[in-house]
């Protein structure tokens, strides 16, 4: 048998073309006895270290190459398809020795950065110049000698094929010859066999792997289907030909090319040549040259100890002796330049007044990161460990992610850039992978089962890291009944599973970038993904080979709250400085404990809320817990509930032993985070912290070998401690478990800071922190409008935009109110925006004194018909007295006559329409008494009731929600108690739950089906006075309700819920609606709440009370002698009959907003 390598291989990064996954094509390759190997896929090295170390581990010399796409004229020329003059070849690439492997990744890269169009392209004139150390074959079909036999064009081939020699060699040049049982192939192979004495070029047999075995064929095919978006059962589409690009085996070779013997051996002509070497492990830290000279040792220690001094006054013993350990350990390491440049990027950040976070992950742990501002959170006061962040043991580099204000993220990445060099710089590659639900998804796409079932039968499987298809089926019964219902649902289960796990697609990773010592051309092949380059390597990958990496990543909270502090500060007339708020405030906690957190970073879900009202923190400690707590482990483990019943003295204080009092004191004896497993080891087993990092990994991973080794290290030192075996042993398997859902103390705690922050400003500048949050949320229109329902809560109006008023953001006006900024009305921007303020400022009195004065000045800025109408509809023309619906009518005309106006000013003429002026703002509002221009959305003529539907429905469009009148208004205090669920909540419920949903119909769309187009399926979206949730109504309910199922129908939605496994949110199946009654003509369940005022007027309150008795429970809010809300629930001497009579009673006596339904009668 002749000896035989594979040449021609294609990975799961081929992708959707690919199906190897790269640990089973090695294990392949070590079983049927290979020494080398090779990797080939189009067009990149995405998976060529992947690669590279698993052949390495199995004993296998790697091959790295790629199948190039090369244009026939310029890579620089758009491709023109295969017909047209710059069509694009395929070339086999193989790197044999250090200069090659060099080429190769550069022409990779440079195929996209300077080829990219449709394929990632070179071109011959760029190949000539790379061709050092490359084995060149002539390609598959599609290869550029091949190409020209086919059209049976024997000197064309010849002379391509001679050009290649010419360039790679006559000993790094081979025909490639393949044998998949399709005849033009053959022929082509013929061709070759003639051509080889005529170019005296030898021949080399490959096989075109793209996946592992015979009998995966079809989920590649199905594979290619995604990929086009084709049917497997579409005659017509594109497909393989061929049923045999598998891993043959060296005897199946030997059989298909036995009368081509050389063609095989010749194999192992190219595989002896390749040495390759990729220098995995050497840090290439870019070097930091401090701006004064100094040397980097000596910059950073200056800052340290300036830091310290500021931190530390006195030099505490302790402090110190933690600043020079951590001194030492990152030195000894060689990370002194990594702290230079983090810092670096903090001191630019901080300079240029970009929000920069107080502190993320581990690095939270570090001294030094803190005397030298990189983070903000002491760690030496919250007890968090270095060694968790960084220490001797770890192979890695450390890494300290930063929180930056997301709207100024790109200048941190440009100042990156400049600072290192932008050929140093770049954003790293991540790959999608087909998790099981998408697998299950995407098959049966091609596969064509139908949307319904194929929603439900996902939704079985288990979301979340780790699950797997076929675990799910083997614990799920009835997953396992859909995949033995039929031999379609067989095909289609068996199919997903091949494909479970495959990359998917390429994108740019959300946050990494990589800063190296050199141009990264030079060293790693790159790619670009719309227009950002980025490494061909992910995450792991690069940090493998010793580069930088560092996530920057964009935190909108961070914007928020250093807006809503600048407008605080000028509020106050101080400076308020975030960092330095004080941590025991009581405003701040009596706010936490209401859980009135709607628009606090981390704490806005129910669960949170829930948590909070339970907890009633009142320390900072409490809001680092409350951070580790949420998450399922806690929260599934009861932890969550354990440390509420002690905190409030409910249950005993105990602790495993009282060595670990100290350890678990904070979190009233509960292990709660990884660091408390640290001390634990420490204290009780005499672990080093470097070594107890090592057991909290092991621990969460699982690994059993190296957890036996330290239970006997933990044990023996236990013993020393005098700690009885029993109680050492239980404490060593209470770690055990705890690790399984332990979090990081430091990333809670600096995140907590990031809470607090935000529940200070709301407690203390509630107006300027919603201003803030609606600037920044304004493209969310759903968060956008629980914001603004949130501020309406708490006595916070916000109007519409406004010429006069108005600025490019939210702003807060005298008197609690906020404006509506231009900027977030659609169809305006942030340039128009820009230009009505400036030209406003440009105003007499700073005030437009007439709508033809904005018409006439806007458009001599070019502001155009369509910014007009967004701003009329929207009501920022309302304080010119005149109705939106007429404004609307007479724009067109309105715009002609401003345009000649402005042409007359432009020439310095006197305009007809300058003489008489329309009235000003104050002559048209003088007559409305009691009417402030903020309320001159009301229109100074009566409008029909069509006028008034078609003005909200034009604001709707606008600002993209209800915000002068809401539809759902005139039901505001009873939809409590007409339904117990709504936008908010509807999470919360389970799968295939009834509910019944108050609300509007909106985005209304009918279409046929696909199956049958006579019937018909809606879909649209349910509007309340919160949000909107999804909903769809299938042909038999529509066809009973096809006249209610309208745009702008306000109803009463019934159906049952659904989880989607492709959606965020729950959808309602609409199975019924009726149309929502007028509010006192509703019978209303639940229970009636009073927020009770400061001052009661309990005799009128106990009056209203007894004329409307009835079977509703009470309850009463109010504020205690504390300052804290508390809920007490009336005794049934006081329920009464609900109805909108005992509401406007109510109202008349405390005010509006001070009594409503709500769902459920308990306290």
């Amino acid at each position: 048998m002749e000896p035989f390598v594979h040449l021609h291989v294609h990975t799961e990064y081929s992708l959707l073309d690919g199906a190897n996954r790269i640990p089973d094509l090695v294990q392949a390759a070590v079983e049927d006895g290979h020494r080398s190997l090779a990797i080939t896929d189009h067009g990149n090295l995405f998976g060529s270290l992947e690669f590279y170390k698993a052949c390495k581990k199995a004993d296998i010399n790697p091959i790295i190459g790629c199948e190039v796409y090369v244009a026939m004229k310029s890579m620089r020329e758009p491709h023109t398809g295969r017909r047209g003059d710059n069509p694009y070849t395929h070339l086999t690439l193989l790197a044999h020795n250090a200069e090659g492997w060099k080429n190769l990744h550069q022409l990779s890269s440079a195929g996209y950065l300077e080829g990219q169009h449709f394929r990632p392209r070179i071109d011959l004139d760029f190949l000539s110049k790379k061709t050092a150390g490359i084995t060149c074959l002539s390609g598959c079909m599609s290869g550029p000698v091949n190409r020209r036999l086919m059209r049976e064009d024997e000197s064309g081939a010849m002379e391509m094929a001679g050009r290649l020699q010419d360039m790679f060699g006559k000993d790094n040049f081979y025909l490639e010859v393949m044998r998949n049982g399709m005849d033009a192939q053959d022929k082509l192979t013929e061709g070759m066999v003639l051509m080889r004495d005529k170019v005296d070029a030898p021949l080399v047999a490959t096989n075109d792997i793209h996946y592992l075995r015979g009998e995966d064929c079809e989920a590649h095919d199905a594979l290619i289907c995604i990929h086009t978006g084709a049917k497997v059962a579409d005659e017509k589409r594109w497909r393989m030909d061929t049923e045999t690009l598998f891993f043959r085996t060296r005897e199946e070779m030997n059989a298909v090319f036995s009368d081509l013997p050389e063609a095989l051996s010749n194999t192992l002509e190219v595989a002896r040549q390749v040495d390759v070497k990729i220098d995995l492990g050497k840090q290439r830290l870019p070097r930091f040259e401090p701006q004064d000279g100094s040397s980097p040792e000596k910059f950073f220690r200056g800052l340290c100890e300036k830091g310290f001094a500021q931190l530390y006054p006195g030099n505490p013993g302790p402090a110190r002796e933690r600043l020079e350990q951590e001194i030492g350990v990152i030195t000894q390491m060689g990370f002194l330049a990594y702290f230079l440049i983090v810092w670096d990027l903090v001191r630019y950040a901080r300079e240029k007044d970009i929000p920069v976070g107080p502190g993320r992950g581990s690095a939270a742990g570090s001294l030094v990161a803190y005397v030298m501002g990189i983070t903000r959170i002491d760690p030496l006061q919250h007890d968090l460990i270095f060694e968790r962040f960084l220490n001797a043991s770890r192979i890695s580099m450390p890494d300290i992610d930063i929180d930056f204000c997301k709207d100024r993220r790109e200048e941190m990445l440009h100042y990156i850039r400049n600072r290192y060099g932008d050929e140093n710089v770049c954003q790293i590659i991540t790959f999608g992978k087909m998790k099981a639900r998408a697998a299950l998804r995407d098959v049966a796409r091609v596969l064509d089962v139908p949307l319904k079932e194929v929603d439900e039968v996902a939704k079985k499987v288990p979301e979340g890291p780790g699950v797997m298809l076929s675990e799910a089926i083997e614990l799920d019964p009835d997953l396992a009944a859909v995949k033995e219902k039929d031999g379609v649902h067989k095909t289609w289960f068996d199919l997903a599973i091949n494909l479970e796990g495959l990359a998917r697609h390429s994108s740019v990773h959300a946050a990494g970038i990589i800063i190296a010592d050199e141009p990264l051309q030079e060293i790693i092949p790159l790619a670009k993904q719309d227009d950002v380059i980025t490494s061909q390597w992910d995450m792991k990958g690069c940090e493998e080979f010793g580069l930088l990496k560092m996530d920057i990543l964009g935190l909108r909270s961070l914007t928020i709250l250093q807006e809503a502090a600048n407008l605080a500060s000028k509020k106050s007339g101080k400076e308020i400085i975030l960092d330095d708020l004080p941590l025991d405030d009581p405003d701040t906690y009596a706010l936490l404990q209401k859980a009135d957190t709607e628009g606090i970073f981390q704490l806005e879900s129910d669960g949170m809320r829930r948590l909070l009202s339970d907890l009633q923190p009142t320390r900072f400690e409490d809001i680092v817990a409350v951070l580790a707590l949420y998450r399922p482990g806690p929260l599934g483990s009861g932890l969550n509930k354990r440390y509420i019943e002690r905190k409030h003295g409910r249950e005993k204080v105990d602790y495993p032993h009282p060595l670990l009092e100290e350890v678990l004191r904070e979190t009233y004896g509960v292990l709660l985070y990884q660091e408390q497993i640290m001390r634990v080891a420490q204290k009780m087993g005499g672990l080093q912290l470097e070594e107890a990092d090592t057991l909290r990994k092991a621990m969460g991973k699982k690994d059993i070998s190296l957890m036996e080794g330290f239970e006997e290290q933990f044990l023996a030192g236990a013993a020393k401690e005098q700690v009885p075996s029993a109680t050492a042993q239980e404490i060593w398997d209470m770690m055990k478990k705890f690790a399984e859902y332990g979090f990081n103390k430091s990333h809670s705690a600096g995140y907590a800071m990031v809470t607090f922050q935000a529940a200070w400003l709301k407690a203390h500048y509630p107006e300027e922190f919603y201003a803030a949050s609606f600037t920044h949320e304004a493209q969310d229109t759903d968060k956008l409008r629980i914001l603004i329902e949130d501020a309406r809560h708490h006595g916070i109006r916000t109007l519409p935009p406004c010429v006069n008023q108005s600025a490019e953001k939210f702003r807060v006006l005298e008197g609690g109110m906020i404006r509506y900024g231009f900027a977030a009305v659609k169809g305006v921007g942030t340039g128009a925006a820009e230009t009505i303020v400036s030209l406003r400022d440009d105003q007499e009195k700073n005030t437009f004194n007439s709508a033809q004065d904005v018409l006439i000045e806007g458009v001599a800025k070019h502001l155009n018909k369509s910014t007009f109408e967004s701003l009329i509809k929207a009501g920022a023309f309302d304080a010119f007295g005149k109705a939106r619906v007429d404004l609307l009518d007479d724009l067109e005309e309105d715009i002609k006559v401003a345009q000649a106006s402005a042409e007359d000013r432009r020439r310095g003429q006197k305009s007809l329409f300058d003489d008489p002026p329309e009235p000003s703002l104050e002559e048209m509002t003088s007559g409305d008494a009691g009417e402030s221009p903020e309320e001159a959305h009301k229109s100074p003529r009566p409008l029909s009731d069509g006028e008034r539907v078609r003005t909200l429905k034009a604001e709707k469009e606008a600002l993209g929600l209800y915000l002068t009148r809401h539809p759902l208004d005139p039901y505001r205090e009873v939809l409590g108690g007409i339904s117990s669920w709504d936008s908010r909540n509807l999470g919360t419920a389970g799968d295939s739950v009834a509910v019944s949903l108050a609300g509007i119909a909106s985005s209304v769309s009918i279409r046929p089906t696909r199956k049958d187009p006579s019937r018909k399926v809606g879909n649209f979206r349910i509007e309340d006075l919160w949000g909107s949730s999804d909903a769809v109504a299938w042909p038999s309910t529509l066809e009973e309700m096809s006249e209610t199922l309208a745009e702008d129908y306000i109803g009463l939605f019934h159906g049952k819920l659904k989880l989607s496994a492709s959606k965020d949110q729950p959808q309602l199946m609409v199975e019924r609606i009726e149309p929502l009654p007028e509010p006192d003509q509703i019978t209303l369940k639940g229970a009636l709440e009073i927020r009770l005022p400061t001052a009661v007027p309990f005799d009128e309150l106990k009056n209203i009370l007894g004329r409307h008795r009835g079977g509703s429970p009470v309850r009463f809010v109010y504020i205690d002698a504390e300052g804290k809300q508390r809920v007490r629930k009336a005794n049934s001497d006081w329920a009464v009959q609900l109805g909108t009579s005992v509401l406007n009673d109510l109202q008349g006596l405390l005010g509006p907003g001070r009594a409503m339904v709500v769902s459920g009668g308990g306290a």
